[in-house]
């Protein structure tokens, strides 16, 4: 397995959000990717981020979400900011 790319939270968002509305077939005026957290890990291999999907709109977000965080968290692995560090 290839290495994570490391990111912050908020930049792991905006290519989240980026994605997200990148694979909408249409436009939900509700629903957007919430900002991801660290996690412990289980195993060494597991990813150290996750996000809270929001509830259920009644069209593709939820799923498209869970698609999306699949796929990112193979690619990505979540660092503190810089101000994250300065706290």
């Amino acid at each position: 397995m290839s290495p994570r790319t490391d990111t912050t939270a908020a930049q792991l968002y905006l290519l989240l959000n980026r994605e997200f509305t990148r694979r909408q077939s249409r436009r939900c005026p509700v629903c957007a990717p919430p900002v991801p957290f660290r996690v412990d890990r289980l195993e060494p291999q597991a990813p150290n981020w996750e996000v809270l999907v929001p509830p259920d709109c009644g069209g593709e977000c939820a799923d498209l979400l869970r698609e999306l965080v699949a796929e990112f968290q193979i690619l990505y692995e979540l660092v503190p900011s810089d101000d994250d560090e300065n706290a």
